[in-house]
């Protein structure tokens, strides 16, 4: 199910709407619920500034009106009365300190009866209100001359319900109450207030004034567990809300996308008979948006690919019989070089190993050696411009015509520059080979040679450093006529060896475009200067083509290596 696009799609956008729903719903449910508790707060602010201003309004109307003077209004005198013995003997396994919680007091004047008339329906007023607990008059003293009617029941004997419900009378010592009723510069207070019922309220107290000084405060409580309650309700009515509008959303976006994978879907029906191989298939137009193109484009994909198969097939056939004749010219390529180690048994004074491994099918290094006659060898390493065909027929040419001169004039500088007037000639590609040609007189060690451009040998002698041999620096065959090429000489001892080489070797890269270079082969040859010709031949290809493992062969490696050995 889930490898259809259209379920895919619609899965991913169905998460991203969920997610976004989601996110939206937490900020909205935070949100709103702030602005419930604010809300429920300021209520309370504004109810306990009101409450004050009336109090503030009654106790000055009683000085005014005469009832009672200032002097007795502001008289905080607590005159206590004890409890009849009938009503505390009621109270079993009551404390001390739990029985004075609800001892009752009054003044000394008759302001408590006339507060409990001219307050306590005042007081009721707010308690309509199901989230305010209470709401009550406190004196400095943090007195409660008049409770609402709710707290303003008389004693029946019962501790809890009296301590719960007769509230009037008493003093308010906890914390909160005197914080409440001391405060008068702050136009509210704000407080948390643990009540001995076990409730957590918000208690919200103004200062009451009367005649300009300080009397004492009004107490509003707001119970906070239904303020809880109340965001609670309005979380579920958002969450349940946003539910609906999500569950909502998710299928309208079901269907739509549904309805826009339709053509999706038919050009998908045509794929799949494109893949199992009816190419005479063509897909119809089905709409005129991007995917109406993407089926005209798809049309024409398989009509090209239909002709692209046939000129794969013509392609094919032809790159076939390429690659057969190639091998051919392989074959007969390297069948030219001369390839039996050693090549002369029964001249024993030198060790000779030479190998030629081409960069592809052909290539155009060569080497090739001869015994001119029973005390002249002849050696020569070589490297034609270019690759593949061309540099191999020339690379053949090269040998042959080598071989045939060599006989006739045996003098390297002679031999090169005939072989370069004869390659010269209508040489309209312009290729040449640079070439490296030596004569060892096999009984006296002497080598003559002649340098065609090609990179100088290494020389090898006893308790010597191995390095390179100075040669002149002639143009390559075949580049231009009439050249003339300088003839050199060296004497090889017992033990001397030769080591030549194309640039195949030191042109070398690795997968950091690093060449191997002449340094790395002078270095190398000279760790293996001890060994015999073919193992310094297989060493040091071995060091080669590890220098240049994971980089294909860009250039033919070929190498030659001539030990003299005397008598």
């Amino acid at each position: 199910m889930f490898k259809k696009l259209s379920v895919r799609v619609s899965l991913l956008i169905m998460i991203i709407i969920t997610i976004v729903m989601i996110g939206f719903t937490v900020f909205l449910i935070k949100d709103r619920s702030e602005e419930l508790e604010e809300i429920i707060i300021n209520k309370g602010v504004t109810s306990a500034k009101i409450g004050a201003d009336i109090m503030e309004d009654v106790l000055t109307t009683i000085i005014d009106n005469g009832i009672f003077t200032k002097k007795e209004v502001f008289n905080f005198e607590l005159v206590p009365i004890e409890l009849p013995r009938k009503l505390t003997q009621k109270y079993k396994n009551v404390s001390e300190k739990q029985l004075n919680s609800i001892k009752m007091y009054h003044y000394v004047t008759t302001l408590d009866s006339y507060l409990d008339n001219a307050l306590v329906e005042i007081e009721d007023k707010f308690l309509e209100d199901p989230q305010v607990a209470y709401a009550a008059l406190l004196d400095k003293n943090s007195y409660v001359p008049a409770h609402n009617t709710k707290f303003n029941k008389p004693l029946t004997g019962d501790f809890l319900y009296d301590r719960n419900n007769g509230r009037s009378k008493r003093i308010y010592t906890d914390k909160v109450g005197l914080a409440a009723v001391r405060n008068k510069d702050k136009d509210y207070l704000k407080q948390v207030y643990y009540r001995d019922t076990g409730e957590v309220m918000w208690d919200i107290s103004a200062p009451v004034f009367v005649k300009g000084e300080h009397w004492g405060a009004f107490r509003f409580g707001v119970s906070m567990e239904m303020t809880k309650k109340a965001v609670n309700e309005l979380k579920w009515k958002l969450i349940v809300l946003m539910s609906v509008l999500l569950i909502v959303l998710v299928l309208v976006v079901s269907q739509v996308i549904a309805f826009m994978m339709r053509p999706l879907k038919v050009l998908h029906q045509g794929v799949n008979k494109l893949a199992k191989g009816n190419l005479s298939f063509k897909q119809e137009k089905f709409s005129n948006d991007e995917i109406g193109d993407l089926g005209k484009a798809f049309t024409k994909m398989v009509n090209d690919l239909k002709d692209y198969i046939e000129k794969l097939k013509t392609t094919t056939a032809a790159k076939e019989k390429m690659e057969g004749e190639l091998r051919i010219a392989h074959e007969i390529q390297m069948g030219i070089l001369p390839k039996i180690f050693p090549p002369y048994p029964k001249v024993p004074f030198f060790d000779l190993k030479a190998m030629l491994l081409p960069a592809r099918s052909v290539g155009g290094d060569l080497y090739d050696f001869f015994m001119i006659d029973e005390d002249n060898f002849c050696f020569v390493i070589g490297d034609v411009s270019g690759k593949g065909v061309p540099a191999a027929l020339l690379m053949a040419v090269t040998m042959t015509l080598i071989k045939t001169l060599a006989k006739e004039v045996m003098l390297p500088e002679e031999i090169m520059a005939r072989v370069n007037n004869e390659i010269a000639k209508d040489n309209e590609s312009c290729m040449f080979v640079t070439t490296f040609c030596g004569i060892l007189n096999v009984k006296t060690g002497v080598v003559i040679y002649a340098n065609a451009g090609h990179n100088p040998p290494l020389i090898i002698r006893k308790n010597k450093k191995v390095e390179y041999l100075k040669v002149a620096r002639g143009p390559a065959v075949g580049a231009v006529e009439d050249v003339t090429y300088q003839r050199e000489k060296i004497i090889l001892k017992p033990g001397d060896t030769i080591y030549m080489y194309t640039d195949g070797v030191t042109e070398a890269f690795n997968d950091r475009d690093e060449e191997f270079s002449e340094k790395r082969l002078l270095e190398t040859v000279e760790l293996y200067r001890d060994n015999n010709a073919k193992d310094l031949i297989r060493k040091s290809l071995q060091v080669v083509q590890n220098f240049s493992q994971g980089v294909a062969q860009s250039d033919d490696i070929t190498m030659l290596v001539l030990k003299y050995t005397g008598k």
